[in-house]
């Protein structure tokens, strides 16, 4: 397992760290008849580019976050500094 950290920005960017890597990608959200969906682009790195598209966010709790596209699941848990 690869372990990143994300730092979400208001302006819709975000810094992926992790796997001797930097990126700087970006981020949106929008809402469907299905729920929550996250959008991640501009994610031009190694295996990491597995996560550029549309998510739908199935569970969403204080420190956890799960997401799912075409049956690849992602889990990022939070954790406060």
């Amino acid at each position: 397992m690869i372990i990143f950290d994300f730092n979400f920005n208001n302006d819709g960017t975000v810094l992926i760290t992790g796997d001797g890597q930097t990126i700087t990608a970006m981020w949106s959200t929008s809402t469907t008849g299905d729920g929550v969906w996250i959008e991640f682009s501009e994610v031009n790195a190694g295996n990491i580019q597995a996560l550029t598209g549309n998510w739908l966010i199935i569970e969403c709790v204080e420190d956890r976050l799960k997401f799912e596209n075409d049956n690849n699941y992602v889990i990022m848990e939070r954790t406060c500094i």
